[in-house]
């Protein structure tokens, strides 16, 4: 049986096979993983949520090192959460019992957060760099950061 490889997505993204990884935050090695499955035919992914510009830049560099096949860059849009300290103390003694019967010590701080938000600055280092693909959880970007990424990559 002959698996049909040929479509839209893999026109429209240069890829030989209809496979995208999925961008985890997490994954780990970055480059390696995502640059591995761009280089076997299928789009390669980084979730880059969590990555300050400088460290976007240079994945974006290692990549393109990496491979010279698609791969595509995600992004979380979501507002920065605030932090409510009676919510985290309400939280706390909820799973305070959990981390006592592990022998676990809880975190001392739980207001910071390494996922960042989707910015201007990241937006004109994508339009420069022009990767195959961005995605986006968690939300919609605004028209104008659409017609810019597709302005950037000259697609109608």
């Amino acid at each position: 049986m002959r698996i049909q490889t040929e479509s839209r997505f893999t026109e429209l993204l240069g890829i030989e096979y209809p496979i995208a990884q999925a961008p985890m935050i997490l994954q780990k090695p970055l480059v390696p993983l995502a640059s591995a499955v761009s280089n076997a035919g299928g789009l390669g992914s980084l979730g880059c949520a969590e990555m300050s510009i400088n460290e976007l830049e240079q994945r974006i560099s290692e990549m393109k090192a990496a491979t010279d096949k698609p791969f595509n860059l995600n992004f979380f849009l979501h507002e920065a959460p605030t932090f409510d300290p009676v919510l985290d103390e309400q939280a706390r003694s909820l799973v305070l019992p959990f981390y006592q019967r592990l022998g676990l010590e809880m975190p001392t701080n739980t207001s910071d957060t390494e996922a960042e938000t989707f910015d201007t600055d990241k937006l004109a280092l994508l339009v420069s760099e022009t990767p195959a693909m961005v995605s986006f959880h968690f939300g919609c970007p605004p028209t104008q950061v659409v017609e810019a990424l597709k302005g950037a990559a000259q697609i109608n």
